[in-house]
């Protein structure tokens, strides 16, 4: 299957006296299995930390504090990003830095709680919406209309504050399991994801299926195996069920028999985020010169330097950011 494309119905199976249940999602690669327990997001932004908040002599002081708080969240996470996958992708959460100090936003909120007396979580969930039903509109299916995440992520940031003051404690891990897990979840920000031990994830299913969401773009940078678009059923799934994560044809398996859930496991994952080859390999043939386009200087791999040509494209513009001098000559 292409990634990116495609999607099956899920199904039942009973084989050999097990039931297997599969679900088809939409792959971010293209070959490649993973096997691991599941882990649901919800249940891991329950063992999140949280403390008290603040008492606020009104609505309005209380959406300035969560805003304020969000806004040192976001930069904290553009900072991470940065350092992690370059500046490209750390660009995610200048996006959403710009929503949350956009004056349209922000004065739309605090009009409807002080002329409509609204809550600041009612006001923010009123913009929120209305804001994501004209992007989408507007975009009518395209890059444009996923956008509409960067909007959801700002505001579920801000109700996050106000209803679990969570960012009080977004730099500290909440407590995970200490094996691996394949993240589930119905849709995940990616705010979300950075706050997860990279290092503990070995792959992540979501229901939502916008494959240029910026928590997908996100996923795809730090190499991890995702799957989007599924149809699943979470009320019927639980923390610690085993499962398999087939990138090749883009499925969820639950309940896997015990044989192949352990072939799985011991191959590992060496294969699951493999970039699609057919267009490399047609090109090769055809005597063609592939080159890499790249974002940073870190980008320049060695597994890069092998699989392309050249370089095509160096956007030089990401050496002039970020830094107090001009880059040398030289650099």
């Amino acid at each position: 299957m292409p990634v990116g494309t495609g999607k099956l119905a899920s199904g039942t199976t009973k084989t050999k006296g097990y039931i297997l249940i599969t679900y088809q999602g939409i792959s971010l690669w293209d070959a490649g299995c993973i096997a691991g327990r599941i882990l649901l997001e919800e249940n891991s932004n329950s063992r999140s930390q949280q403390t008290e908040l603040p008492r606020f002599d009104s609505e309005t002081a209380a959406f300035l504090y969560a805003k304020e708080e969000v806004s040192r969240h976001l930069e904290t996470l553009y900072q991470q990003t940065l350092h992690l996958v370059g500046s490209e992708n750390s660009a995610i959460f200048r996006s959403q830095q710009m929503i949350l100090e956009d004056p349209l936003f922000c004065d739309e909120i605090l009009r409807l709680i002080e002329q409509e007396k609204l809550t600041a979580v009612e006001a923010i969930r009123r913009v929120t919406e209305n804001w994501e039903k004209v992007i989408r509109e507007n975009g009518d299916g395209s890059l444009f209309s996923d956008r509409a995440y960067d909007v959801t992520g700002v505001g579920a940031e801000l109700e996050d504050v106000l209803v679990n003051n969570k960012c009080e404690n977004r730099e500290r891990f909440p407590e995970m399991p200490e094996e691996s897990y394949i993240l589930v979840a119905s849709m995940l920000s990616p705010g979300a994801l950075m706050a997860m031990p990279r290092e503990q994830i070995k792959g992540l299913v979501l229901q939502s299926g916008a494959i240029h969401a910026h928590v997908a773009i996100l996923a795809k940078a730090m190499k991890i195996p995702t799957l989007m678009g599924c149809n699943m059923d979470l009320s019927q799934m639980k923390d610690g069920q085993k499962a398999i994560v087939d990138l090749s044809e883009a499925k969820l398996i639950l309940q896997p028999d015990e044989k192949r859930y352990l072939k799985v496991l011991r191959k590992g994952n060496e294969q699951s985020t493999k970039s699609p080859g057919i267009a490399e390999e047609r090109f090769l043939q055809s005597g063609m010169k592939i080159c890499a386009n790249l974002t940073t200087p870190e980008e320049l791999t060695e597994e890069v330097e092998q699989t392309f040509h050249g370089i095509g494209l160096f956007r030089t513009e990401f050496l002039y950011m970020n830094r107090e001098t001009y880059p040398t000559e030289e650099e």
